[in-house]
């Protein structure tokens, strides 16, 4: 949470407020197998977490074959 909320300060959004407590209410549904991997985006670009992304799916067994990314 500490980096969603960096972030939010950065762009001026206000502790405790409505955009806080949505992120710690979206934040915790985002927990659970489903969301197994989590990537550390803090010191990361962009490009970085797209490729990064990108190669594990690409990884998967599950990939979608014959998709043209």
């Amino acid at each position: 949470m500490d980096t969603l909320h960096e972030r939010l300060l950065k762009r001026g959004d206000t502790p405790g407020g409505w955009t806080f407590k949505q992120g710690e209410k979206c934040a915790e549904a985002f927990h659970g197998s489903r969301f197994e991997e989590y990537v550390m985006t803090d010191s990361l670009t962009t490009g970085d977490v797209v490729e990064h992304i990108l190669s594990r799916l690409m990884d998967e067994h599950t990939v979608y074959k014959g998709a043209n990314w």
